[in-house]
């Protein structure tokens, strides 16, 4: 179940939750207001889940702490994968930023000293 490709409007399978995502969370800037429409808009593209369902999961997230794209993702995971497709989505959402600043730090650690990047980082 968990690394099969599933076929448009079928039951999606976790890997594929995770892939969508990931690249969701990948393309997008602004936070959980920007994504949650494209998730969404992606999720009834696929024939994954209906405009109506999908706001509902929404509705509910927003009652949830911690961040909203999150909340979304893991309930629509559980609702289209159970378990595994909340692990999935959780790992979706999370990974995308997670590899940023990891980028980020890495080239602040390498060239950091330069003055290009000084300047930079002080608004010049």
């Amino acid at each position: 179940m968990l690394f099969c490709m599933e076929q448009t409007n079928s039951k999606p399978k976790a890997l594929s939750l995770f892939w969508l995502f990931a690249w969701i969370n990948t393309i997008t800037l602004g936070g959980g207001y920007v994504i949650v429409p494209v998730m969404g808009n992606s999720l009834e593209k696929r024939g994954w889940m209906k405009e109506e369902e999908y706001y509902d999961i929404f509705a509910q997230a927003q009652a949830y702490p911690g961040p909203l794209a999150l909340s979304t993702s893991m309930l629509v995971g559980i609702r289209l994968c159970g378990f595994w497709g909340a692990v999935a989505a959780f790992f979706g959402v999370i990974l995308p930023p997670f590899l940023v600043i990891i980028l980020v730090s890495r080239l602040l650690t390498t060239y950091g000293s330069l003055p290009v990047v000084q300047r930079f980082l002080d608004g010049a």
